[in-house]
């Protein structure tokens, strides 16, 4: 048995469910998935994680990646405390 419970305020909607913020963590995680299987394919071609180059390429990009994530994490917590009204 289901039971389909609908609030008849809408504060609660407005403020904790968002398509928009659903949407766009689906598709980091299928981004995020669709990375990991292009990595692990990556190890298993060249015989497992001991036989991967560490190159200074792919150490910029890692770096870069990681800056790129510290920033977007700063941004949510400004959004977040922004939308509180802290400053």
């Amino acid at each position: 048995m289901c039971i389909l419970v609908l609030s008849h305020g809408q504060t609660g909607v407005e403020r904790d469910f968002s398509i928009n913020k659903e949407l766009l963590e689906y598709s980091v995680k299928e981004r995020s998935m669709i990375s990991l299987g292009v990595i692990y394919d990556r190890i298993q071609a060249v015989g497992g994680i001991f036989n991967v180059d560490i190159t200074q390429p792919l150490r910029s990009v890692v770096r870069r990646a990681s800056i790129e994530y510290q920033s977007e994490v700063r941004k949510q917590e400004e959004a977040k405390k922004k939308n509180r009204g802290d400053k």
